[in-house]
């Protein structure tokens, strides 16, 4: 019986599936103007444990879905971003703003970008991990408010992305 290095197999694979399009994992990457800075967030607000929508200075808003329930969305009276490529954390809250130990630290929905409510203390409770972020118009984000969960959901489920221009101004 003659035996292949297991180098030679799994090249071999490699290069079986080398001409297939790669299927994405997770979103394609957004361009840095369509991401959340988080110490520019000025308001926010909960949808359900799945969901909520923030506010930033420059009249940008964005809808941001949860991988899973997060609990501690609806009890604690602030949140912070984690930034999953630096692994900081920036602040943020209607009453708390600035940055702990994060670079610029924008949010795009990356592996590991996560929301983290808290209490009083800045980055104490349990990061809920970001699946999805998006930037949505004022008229979404301010329609969303006095809504039950369901009609919040289907109001930012049936809302049209703002067309991002060709080129970005500075952000």
């Amino acid at each position: 019986m003659k035996m292949i290095p297991l180098f030679a197999v799994l090249l071999t694979s490699n290069l079986a599936v080398a001409g297939e399009p790669p299927t994405p994992a997770s979103p394609a990457l957004q361009p840095t103007s369509a991401c959340l800075v988080p110490d520019e967030v000025k308001n926010w607000g909960v949808i359900d444990q799945r969901r909520l929508v923030v506010e930033t200075l420059g009249q940008r808003y964005y809808d941001i879905k949860l991988t899973s329930d997060c609990g501690d969305l609806q009890t604690r009276p602030q949140i912070s971003f984690r930034n999953g490529s630096s692994l900081g954390f920036s602040g943020t809250s209607p009453t708390l703003a600035g940055t702990m130990g994060a670079d610029d630290g924008r949010i795009c929905g990356d592996i590991n970008d996560a929301v983290v409510p808290h209490g009083s203390e800045p980055a104490t409770g349990k990061a809920c991990d970001i699946a999805r972020i998006r930037r949505i118009d004022a008229k979404t984000f301010e329609g969303v408010f006095g809504k039950s969960a369901e009609e919040g959901n289907a109001l930012l489920d049936a809302a049209n992305v703002p067309v991002q221009p060709a080129m970005a101004s500075a952000d």
